[in-house]
Protein backbone atom coordinates (compact mmCIF):
# COMPACT_ATOMS: atom_id res chain seq x y z
CA UNK A 1 0.00 0.00 0.00
CA UNK A 2 1.18 3.59 -0.86
CA UNK A 3 -0.04 6.31 0.78
CA UNK A 4 0.40 9.66 -1.12
CA UNK A 5 0.99 12.85 0.42
CA UNK A 6 0.85 16.19 -1.58
CA UNK A 7 3.20 18.34 -0.49
CA UNK A 8 3.43 20.89 -2.82
CA UNK A 9 -0.11 22.67 -2.85
CA UNK A 10 -0.62 25.27 -5.64
CA UNK A 11 -4.41 25.38 -6.91
CA UNK A 12 -2.97 22.66 -10.26
CA UNK A 13 -1.61 20.36 -7.99
CA UNK A 14 -4.05 20.69 -5.40
CA UNK A 15 -6.70 20.10 -8.17
CA UNK A 16 -5.81 17.38 -9.72
CA UNK A 17 -4.91 15.53 -6.87
CA UNK A 18 -8.67 15.80 -5.86
CA UNK A 19 -10.14 15.37 -8.86
CA UNK A 20 -8.03 11.75 -8.67
CA UNK A 21 -9.26 10.69 -5.09
CA UNK A 22 -12.65 11.94 -6.86
CA UNK A 23 -12.46 9.28 -9.67
CA UNK A 24 -11.14 6.99 -7.97
CA UNK A 25 -13.90 6.84 -6.08
CA UNK A 26 -15.68 5.53 -9.01
CA UNK A 27 -13.62 2.51 -10.04
CA UNK A 28 -13.11 -0.95 -8.21
CA UNK A 29 -11.42 -3.30 -11.42
CA UNK A 30 -8.59 -5.99 -10.83
CA UNK A 31 -6.79 -3.66 -13.61
CA UNK A 32 -7.23 -0.39 -11.60
CA UNK A 33 -4.83 -0.04 -8.48
CA UNK A 34 -7.27 -0.35 -5.73
CA UNK A 35 -8.14 3.05 -3.98
CA UNK A 36 -8.54 2.40 0.11
CA UNK A 37 -9.24 5.80 1.84
CA UNK A 38 -8.24 9.52 1.45
CA UNK A 39 -7.97 12.13 3.81
CA UNK A 40 -6.24 15.46 5.21
CA UNK A 41 -3.73 15.14 8.33
CA UNK A 42 -4.40 18.62 10.33
CA UNK A 43 -0.66 20.26 11.23
CA UNK A 44 -2.01 23.01 13.06
CA UNK A 45 -2.31 26.64 11.99
CA UNK A 46 -4.65 25.95 9.68
CA UNK A 47 -2.20 24.43 7.17
CA UNK A 48 -3.63 20.57 5.85
CA UNK A 49 -2.25 17.90 3.68
CA UNK A 50 -4.14 15.77 1.85
CA UNK A 51 -3.66 12.36 1.61
CA UNK A 52 -4.47 9.14 -0.70
CA UNK A 53 -4.12 5.16 0.07
CA UNK A 54 -4.15 2.99 -2.48
CA UNK A 55 -2.08 -0.30 -3.53
CA UNK A 56 1.67 0.37 -4.38
CA UNK A 57 2.41 -1.93 -7.77
CA UNK A 58 6.36 -2.08 -8.42
CA UNK A 59 8.18 -0.71 -11.43
CA UNK A 60 6.01 1.13 -13.94
CA UNK A 61 6.48 0.20 -17.52
CA UNK A 62 8.53 2.85 -18.96
CA UNK A 63 11.34 1.89 -16.36
CA UNK A 64 10.82 -1.77 -16.79
CA UNK A 65 11.62 -1.05 -20.58
CA UNK A 66 14.64 1.13 -20.08
CA UNK A 67 16.11 -0.89 -17.66
CA UNK A 68 15.30 -4.58 -19.48
CA UNK A 69 14.67 -3.78 -22.51
CA UNK A 70 11.20 -4.32 -24.57
CA UNK A 71 8.65 -6.86 -23.27
CA UNK A 72 8.93 -10.46 -24.69
CA UNK A 73 5.98 -11.26 -27.16
CA UNK A 74 4.41 -13.44 -24.85
CA UNK A 75 4.22 -10.61 -22.33
CA UNK A 76 3.55 -7.91 -24.77
CA UNK A 77 0.61 -9.41 -25.47
CA UNK A 78 -0.49 -10.64 -21.64
CA UNK A 79 -0.35 -7.06 -20.43
CA UNK A 80 -1.98 -6.03 -23.71
CA UNK A 81 -5.06 -7.35 -22.94
CA UNK A 82 -4.79 -6.04 -19.43
CA UNK A 83 -4.29 -2.43 -20.82
CA UNK A 84 -7.45 -2.90 -22.70
CA UNK A 85 -9.33 -4.36 -20.01
CA UNK A 86 -8.64 -1.16 -17.68
CA UNK A 87 -9.63 0.99 -20.52
CA UNK A 88 -12.78 -0.59 -21.31
CA UNK A 89 -13.67 -0.81 -17.96
CA UNK A 90 -12.63 3.12 -17.14
CA UNK A 91 -14.60 3.91 -20.66
CA UNK A 92 -17.71 2.15 -19.24
CA UNK A 93 -17.99 4.33 -15.94
CA UNK A 94 -17.89 7.09 -18.57
CA UNK A 95 -14.19 8.03 -17.64
CA UNK A 96 -11.61 9.55 -20.15
CA UNK A 97 -8.30 9.11 -18.57
CA UNK A 98 -6.25 10.97 -20.85
CA UNK A 99 -2.97 10.32 -19.52
CA UNK A 100 -2.10 6.97 -20.99
CA UNK A 101 1.48 6.31 -21.14
CA UNK A 102 3.86 3.71 -20.09
CA UNK A 103 4.46 5.11 -16.61
CA UNK A 104 1.05 5.03 -15.51
CA UNK A 105 0.87 0.82 -16.13
CA UNK A 106 2.73 -0.71 -12.70
CA UNK A 107 3.76 -3.80 -11.98
CA UNK A 108 1.49 -6.06 -9.55
CA UNK A 109 3.32 -9.18 -9.57
CA UNK A 110 3.31 -10.61 -13.33
CA UNK A 111 0.10 -8.40 -13.97
CA UNK A 112 -0.21 -4.81 -14.47
CA UNK A 113 -2.43 -1.92 -12.81
CA UNK A 114 -3.54 1.28 -14.03
CA UNK A 115 -2.87 4.59 -12.41
CA UNK A 116 -2.97 7.93 -12.06
CA UNK A 117 -6.61 9.66 -12.53
CA UNK A 118 -5.44 12.93 -11.79
CA UNK A 119 -6.31 14.37 -15.73
CA UNK A 120 -9.26 12.12 -15.72
CA UNK A 121 -12.78 13.40 -16.75
CA UNK A 122 -16.17 11.86 -17.71
CA UNK A 123 -17.16 12.21 -20.64
CA UNK A 124 -18.90 15.92 -21.77
CA UNK A 125 -17.61 17.25 -18.51
CA UNK A 126 -16.24 20.56 -18.91
CA UNK A 127 -12.84 20.86 -16.89
CA UNK A 128 -11.28 23.44 -19.52
CA UNK A 129 -12.03 26.05 -16.44
CA UNK A 130 -10.24 24.25 -13.80
CA UNK A 131 -6.71 24.60 -12.57
CA UNK A 132 -6.34 20.77 -12.99
CA UNK A 133 -6.40 21.20 -16.86
CA UNK A 134 -4.19 23.80 -17.23
CA UNK A 135 -1.08 20.78 -17.56
CA UNK A 136 0.31 22.00 -20.43
CA UNK A 137 1.79 24.92 -18.43
CA UNK A 138 3.82 22.23 -16.46
CA UNK A 139 7.10 20.86 -17.81
CA UNK A 140 5.29 17.29 -16.82
CA UNK A 141 3.80 18.08 -19.72
CA UNK A 142 6.83 17.01 -21.75
CA UNK A 143 6.48 13.38 -21.01
CA UNK A 144 3.05 12.63 -21.99
CA UNK A 145 2.77 15.10 -25.19
CA UNK A 146 5.30 12.05 -26.61
CA UNK A 147 1.97 10.11 -26.68
CA UNK A 148 -0.98 12.26 -26.98
CA UNK A 149 -3.45 12.30 -29.59
CA UNK A 150 -3.65 15.37 -32.47
CA UNK A 151 -6.60 16.15 -31.07
CA UNK A 152 -5.26 16.56 -27.02
CA UNK A 153 -2.28 18.43 -28.58
CA UNK A 154 -5.03 20.67 -30.59
CA UNK A 155 -7.19 20.75 -26.82
CA UNK A 156 -3.71 22.21 -25.21
CA UNK A 157 -4.60 25.66 -27.68
CA UNK A 158 -8.37 24.94 -27.73
CA UNK A 159 -10.45 24.04 -24.76
CA UNK A 160 -13.24 23.33 -26.85
CA UNK A 161 -11.76 20.85 -29.45
CA UNK A 162 -13.46 17.43 -28.35
CA UNK A 163 -11.54 14.75 -26.86
CA UNK A 164 -12.97 11.20 -26.27
CA UNK A 165 -12.04 7.50 -25.30
CA UNK A 166 -10.48 7.37 -28.78
CA UNK A 167 -7.58 9.68 -27.74
CA UNK A 168 -7.36 7.08 -25.33
CA UNK A 169 -7.18 4.39 -27.76
CA UNK A 170 -4.63 6.36 -29.72
CA UNK A 171 -2.28 6.87 -26.70
CA UNK A 172 -2.50 3.07 -26.24
CA UNK A 173 -1.04 2.31 -29.53
CA UNK A 174 1.86 4.88 -28.88
CA UNK A 175 2.23 2.82 -25.69
CA UNK A 176 1.98 -0.70 -27.10
CA UNK A 177 4.65 0.29 -29.82
CA UNK A 178 6.60 1.27 -27.07
CA UNK A 179 6.59 -1.67 -25.04
CA UNK A 180 7.02 -4.20 -27.84
CA UNK A 181 10.58 -1.90 -29.36
CA UNK A 182 11.68 0.28 -27.05
CA UNK A 183 10.80 3.09 -29.22
CA UNK A 184 8.83 6.30 -28.88
CA UNK A 185 7.15 6.32 -32.70
CA UNK A 186 7.17 10.10 -34.15
CA UNK A 187 4.93 9.05 -37.06
CA UNK A 188 4.18 6.00 -38.42
CA UNK A 189 6.10 3.12 -37.02
CA UNK A 190 8.11 1.25 -39.26
CA UNK A 191 6.70 -2.52 -40.29
CA UNK A 192 10.50 -3.84 -39.87
CA UNK A 193 10.44 -2.96 -36.54
CA UNK A 194 7.55 -4.97 -35.69
CA UNK A 195 8.55 -8.62 -33.73
CA UNK A 196 5.30 -9.92 -34.64
CA UNK A 197 5.96 -10.09 -37.95
CA UNK A 198 3.81 -7.40 -39.11
CA UNK A 199 0.22 -8.47 -36.73
CA UNK A 200 1.12 -6.25 -33.91
CA UNK A 201 2.49 -3.43 -36.44
CA UNK A 202 -1.62 -3.37 -38.07
CA UNK A 203 -3.39 -3.03 -34.77
CA UNK A 204 -0.68 -0.11 -33.76
CA UNK A 205 -1.31 1.34 -36.87
CA UNK A 206 -5.18 1.32 -37.03
CA UNK A 207 -4.68 2.76 -33.28
CA UNK A 208 -2.93 5.98 -34.66
CA UNK A 209 -5.23 7.19 -37.35
CA UNK A 210 -5.18 10.95 -37.08
CA UNK A 211 -9.42 10.68 -37.47
CA UNK A 212 -10.39 9.28 -34.12
CA UNK A 213 -13.43 7.87 -36.36
CA UNK A 214 -11.08 5.21 -38.23
CA UNK A 215 -9.26 4.19 -35.00
CA UNK A 216 -10.90 0.96 -33.35
CA UNK A 217 -14.21 1.89 -31.41
CA UNK A 218 -13.63 0.68 -28.07
CA UNK A 219 -10.72 -1.01 -26.29
CA UNK A 220 -12.39 -4.46 -26.41
CA UNK A 221 -11.88 -4.63 -30.32
CA UNK A 222 -8.37 -3.98 -29.84
CA UNK A 223 -8.14 -6.86 -27.44
CA UNK A 224 -10.22 -9.45 -29.53
CA UNK A 225 -7.55 -8.20 -32.64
Amino acid sequence: VAVKLLRQQDDSRMDRFSNEVRILRMLEHPRIARFFDAGEVDLGSGFKVPWVAMELGDANLREHVQEKGPLSPRELASVGIQMCEALEYVHSKQIIHRDVKPDNFVWCGTDVRMIDFGIAKLSGEDVSSRPLDQFTQHLEFVGPVFFSSPELIAYAGNKKHPVDRRSDLFQLGKVLWFLATGTISAGIPSRRQCPLNGRLHDIVIGLLNDDPADRPASAVTVRDQ
